[in-house]
């Protein structure tokens, strides 16, 4: 009985409106200008609905689609799908207006009322009628078609593409790529499932050939009232929406594709483009009355109204508040019943003073949409924001400046245009992925998922709203992240197998679907085992146990409660992750780079590898030669858990002088029962000199290594999403916290100036990078006293040559590109380029074009061979035939804990060296009374035990001392 309430209701109060004044203060100043016998457009709103609601709420299919009300069950209670302004307006009601001489143009359910021409002098009559509520203006808005929107059209014959990927989008690349749809695509996700209703002046060029595949539902003509939508005799003309459509889903590879190709379209004619009719408030709330009846999911308009010529009234930007705007509050109820509402934000560019926004854009629930270039600055047209009411606007930006867009009048040809019409379906397709992927999500959420992964996200405001948008990013904002360290070998059939995940969304997890799917020995019949909830964001589940000689593969999936699935590995089930159990023959890998010649000035040098396994790596070992003799083996640590092993070579009773040779090999050994080895290198053994040089080398812990940077590379601690150091926690990087600049832009990276002092120089480092495949790269130059930079290429090669394209300044370089996978070593060999003396820059070159920006390149750990300086002080000259008794300055100094000490003796004799401290207390014996031969000597000294401070040390050989200062820093 209460569903016959509110009906009543109204109409006890009918009466009461009766005796009312019912015109608007816009219809009584209109009707001031306008003759008797003059047409005026008007709106008639009534009371109620009539006594027949009941009927509408039983059988609510008379009026909508069963895909209406499945779309309206994501915003709605299910036992209120339909309410009262959903019901059709009482036919009674409609032909008494009518029979006073108004010429019905639409009928409005959710405003329950009609629009219709009708003669000032029947207006009175109408008003009179007891459940004629309201008389108002319609409102009508001037389309401006700004040159903005036709300038540019020029015919397309080259298609133009970056990268890879799953279509050819020719020249439609650019728009697609800036907002990143062809990712999605990537995915298989095209729109698939998901309804669109265009609103425009109708479409010329349906026979064109990028709508051969398309699937277009409905089409109907609101200004013509009839079930044509292309250019006839009637009103209209639809070139605008020829382009519009093939924007956001046109298909023909090579030319253009549009974002939601695959989705199903509805086409509502509701503009009508003679010179002479404004467009109508009536013709856009009809038709978006209509689609929801159907069931769409989306609707695109790229048509943004505000004012028209006198003598039509009209709305002002103080009406953009959400709230005033007829077409405002009929786009905010499409919203509310589960339609994603997307808008141009208009055409009129930036006004120091107010908004500059055409309604509907200025919704709270519509998405409305600015203009940027192709190289993402905003379009000087794309119209700004606030509300008045305060709100920020528009939301999102595409691209609306040079579109590639279907021609108007050839079924073959192609076009530019420019406007936020452009970027509007662009972006209207955009959330028709992100429903396709996430079909349960509401508008809001849409939204959100749009705002949240722009570009601007964290600074919203009235230019650009929440910035660029970014399709893939906001697919995937609602969806379950999942993150998990996967199971290595073992030998263990006992080992208990436990998954553990962490599993966190924006929406509540759906507890009931999570699971781990394994198989044993198969790839593709996998069972089941529920993921429990453990702590925090970690969920586990176990794999039961299993015998020996079984390979265990398995995935994970989730969903959140808008029953949307995600996977890892994430197109499971045909990746998935795997284990072994059973007897391990798998030996260990071993990265290294082999020390070249070694300075005595910084001796001792450390060995460094990184050792992975299978399993587990039980021990890594340095077996060496000093001289030809063997010494005792020394192991390598584990760096801060990482797999990084290293440690300096040990010098206990051992004196190092120049000319010494060592040769050495890294020995790992894993975790198996039986331990598996492997040897580095698998033959003979690596080998160096003890030289008087010092070898540039830099971990850039310490300090940035002296190097001069420009434009983005960074020194400094990464944080994500940049990678963690190869060893910590300092690296250079082309920005530590983020992805790259946008360009073209060119960032350099160069070393302080060495000195060759070698016949074969080496110039090796660890790098990560991950970087718009061959489109954005960085390579390694070098000049030559002085000379110009050369490009070097390294021994294990460079990734691509880079595109000319879309205008990096290394375009047609080759180039590292793509993604590194991990921290890799790159080595370059000078032999040949350089001579001994020469002094030697190296440059680390990082370039960009107009779009696209991913993490980028990282720097760690360089090292030398033959390349650096000569210490102040040191000659050259290391033989000599005439020595006199000397002791030299110790170096490093200051140091901790280690420095060499040297000293020439002019004949043989014995040797007292020791260590003071400023009051003469005497803290370490470093040589004591021995006999020693003359010629230049070295010997290490290990301060581990002093204290920071200026200590003395002192020299003593028959009738020669001497003492020096050094100073130990902690």
């Amino acid at each position: 009985m209460k569903k016959f309430l509110l009906p009543f209701l109204i109409f006890a109060f009918a009466t009461v409106f009766s005796q009312q004044e019912k015109r608007t203060p816009e219809l009584k100043l209109k009707m001031n200008s306008t003759s008797e016998n003059e047409q005026v457009l008007v709106w008639v709103f009534f009371t109620d609905k009539g006594n027949t609601a009941q009927q509408y709420f039983t059988n609510p299919l008379t009026i909508v689609s069963e895909k209406s009300l499945q779309r309206r069950a994501k915003v709605l209670p299910k036992n209120s799908l339909l309410n009262l302004a959903d019901l059709p307006v009482n036919e009674y009601y409609v032909n008494e207006v009518l029979k006073l001489g108004l010429h019905l143009n639409q009928k409005s359910k959710w405003f329950n009322g009609i629009s219709g021409y009708v003669q000032k002098h029947s207006l009175a009559q109408i008003e009179q009628l007891s459940f004629v509520k309201q008389l108002d203006i319609v409102y009508a808005f001037k389309k401006k078609m700004d040159e903005i929107e036709k300038q540019a059209v020029t015919p397309i014959s080259t298609a133009i593409q970056k990268g890879t990927h799953s279509y050819n989008y020719g020249a439609s690349f650019t728009q697609l790529n800036q907002i990143n749809v062809p990712a999605v695509h990537d995915l298989g996700i095209t729109g698939q499932g998901i309804w669109i209703c265009m609103m425009d002046a109708g479409w010329s060029n349906l026979p064109h050939e990028s709508f051969s595949q398309m699937t277009i539902h409905a089409k109907w003509d609101f200004v013509n009232h009839d079930g044509g939508v292309g250019d006839s005799t009637d009103m209209g003309e639809g070139s605008h929406g020829t382009e519009t459509l093939s924007t956001i889903g046109g298909f023909k590879e090579g030319q253009l594709i549009g974002p939601a190709f695959g989705a199903t379209f509805i086409l509502a004619k509701t503009e009508n483009t003679d010179s002479e009719t404004p467009v109508e408030e009536d013709n856009w709330i009809a038709a978006s009355e209509w689609a929801d009846s159907i069931g769409v999911d989306v609707t695109s308009t790229s048509l943004g109204y505000l004012t028209f010529d006198s003598p039509y009234p009209s709305y002002t930007w103080q009406s953009m508040d959400g709230n005033t705007c007829r077409i405002t509050i009929g786009a905010d109820m499409a919203a509310a019943r589960g339609i994603v509402v997307v808008n141009s934000a208009g055409n009129d560019g930036d006004n120091a003073d107010h908004n500059t926004l055409g309604a509907p854009a200025d919704g709270d629930s519509v998405i409305s949409i600015g203009a940027l270039n192709s190289d993402g600055s905003k379009a000087s047209f794309s119209s700004v924001g606030p509300t008045v009411d305060g709100r920020y606007k528009p939301d999102v930006m595409a691209m609306g400046s040079g579109n590639i867009v279907a021609s108007p009048t050839s079924v073959n040809s192609y076009t530019s245009s420019s406007g936020t019409s452009f970027s509007c379906p662009l972006s209207a397709g955009v959330a028709a992925l992100i429903l396709s992927a996430n079909p349960t999500l509401t508008p809001i959420q849409v939204r959100d998922a749009m705002r949240n992964t722009a570009s601007n996200s964290t600074s919203p405001n009235n230019s650009i709203g929440w910035g660029t948008l970014n399709a893939l990013e906001a697919v995937n904002y609602f969806r379950v992240q999942i993150s998990h360290s996967p199971l290595h070998d073992t030998e263990d059939p006992s080992r208990t197998n436990i998954i553990s995940v962490n599993l966190t969304s924006h929406l509540d997890l759906d507890e009931s679907q999570l699971f781990v799917f394994y198989s044993a020995n198969s790839t593709t019949q996998f069972d089941s085992i529920p993921l429990t909830y453990s702590s925090g964001d970690r969920y586990e589940a176990m794999i039961p146990q299993m015998q020996n000689n079984t390979t265990v593969r398995y995935f994970v999936r989730a969903a959140n409660s808008g029953s949307v699935f995600s996977y890892l590995p994430n197109n499971a089930p045909v990746e998935y992750f795997q284990f072994y159990i059973g007897t391990d023959v798998i030996p260990p890998i071993i990265i290294h780079s082999h020390l070249g010649n070694q300075s005595i000035f910084t001796w001792p040098p450390k060995i460094s590898a990184k050792v992975t396994d299978n399993i587990a790596v039980r021990n890594v070992h340095v077996q060496y030669k000093h001289n030809g003799i063997d010494q005792n083996n020394f192991n390598l640590h584990r760096i801060n858990g990482t797999d990084l092993f290293e440690a300096r070579i040990p010098m206990t009773g051992v004196v190092v002088q120049l000319g010494d040779i060592f040769a050495y090999k890294i020995v790992a050994l894993d975790s198996a029962s039986v331990s598996n080895t492997t040897t580095l290198p698998n033959n003979g053994e690596f080998s160096f000199s003890v030289v008087n040089f010092v070898n540039y080398t830099s971990d850039f812990d310490s300090s940035n290594g002296n190097l001069t940077p420009s434009n983005d590379w960074q020194w400094g601690i990464p944080t994500s999403p940049s990678p963690i150091p190869n060893s910590a926690p300092n690296v250079w990087g082309t920005i530590l916290n983020g992805d790259y600049t946008n360009g073209p832009l060119l960032s350099t990276l160069e070393t302080p100036q060495l000195k060759v002092l070698d016949d074969n120089p080496t110039f090796s480092f660890y790098h990560w990078y991950n970087i718009e495949p061959r489109y954005d790269g960085g390579n390694v130059k070098f000049s030559v006293n002085g000379g110009p930079l050369t490009l070097i290429s390294p021994v294990q090669q460079y990734d691509t040559i880079l595109s000319s394209s879309f205008q990096n300044p290394l375009g047609g370089e080759k180039a590292f590109s793509g993604n590194s996978n991990g921290w890799k070593l790159a080595t370059f060999n000078l032999s040949g380029y350089v001579n001994s003396g020469d002094n030697v820059v190296f440059s680390f070159q990082f370039g960009t074009d107009i779009s696209i920006t991913n993490v980028g390149w990282y720097i760690d750990d360089i090292s030398t061979n033959g390349l650096g300086w000569i210490p102040m002080g040191v000659n050259e000259q290391t033989e000599s035939n005439h020595f006199s008794f000397s002791l030299d300055q110790n170096y490093p100094n200051p140091f901790n804990p280690i420095t060499i000490i040297r000293y020439t003796l002019q004949e043989k004799s014995t040797v007292t060296l020791k260590v003071f401290d400023m009051l003469g207390k005497e803290v370490s014996t470093i040589i004591n009374n021995e006999e020693i031969t003359p010629g230049k000597h070295q010997v290490q000294f290990d301060a581990s035990n002093l204290s920071s401070g200026t200590y003395i040390y002192s020299l003593h050989c028959g009738n020669y001392t001497s003492t020096k200062k050094f100073v130990v820093l902690k």
